[in-house]
């Protein structure tokens, strides 16, 4: 079993693990919920959930901005424990931090070789691809 601990973390970490290992090398402009990942007390990376890009992403739902959030960034180097579980492990303190969220979304973009394969591991619902 590996060491491994997630926490918030401030923006210049979740900045930097994006200009290090995420493909955009930058965080989102909006408001967002940053969660920095150590495994064996190294600094890995960071997960990041905002608004989201797509002001209507919730509206096929029925829910408000307050009950939705999309994760926005998947930042890691080379690590040993699943992303899924690294992932999943947010939850509880993203429910936390925002008490009404019911939906979390995102986007597994094909023109960067992203199939949602991480999405898969965890059994959330694939709803189609969007038309950008």
């Amino acid at each position: 079993m590996t060491d491994l601990l997630v926490d918030f973390c401030s923006h210049e970490a979740a900045l930097a693990a994006c200009k290090r290992w995420h493909y955009s090398g930058c965080l989102p402009n909006q408001k967002l919920v940053k969660f920095g990942v150590w495994e064996e007390d190294r600094f890995i990376g960071a997960i990041v959930y905002g608004d989201g890009a797509n002001g209507g992403m919730l509206r096929p739902y029925g829910l408000d901005y307050t009950e939705g959030a999309e994760l926005v960034r998947i930042a890691l180097d080379v690590h040993k424990a699943a992303v899924s579980q690294i992932v999943a492990m947010t939850f509880p303190r993203l429910r936390e931090q925002s008490p009404g969220l019911r939906l979390i979304v995102s986007y597994a973009d094909p023109e960067r070789g992203h199939h949602g394969g991480i999405y898969q591991a965890m059994n959330w619902l694939y709803l189609g691809r969007t038309m950008a």
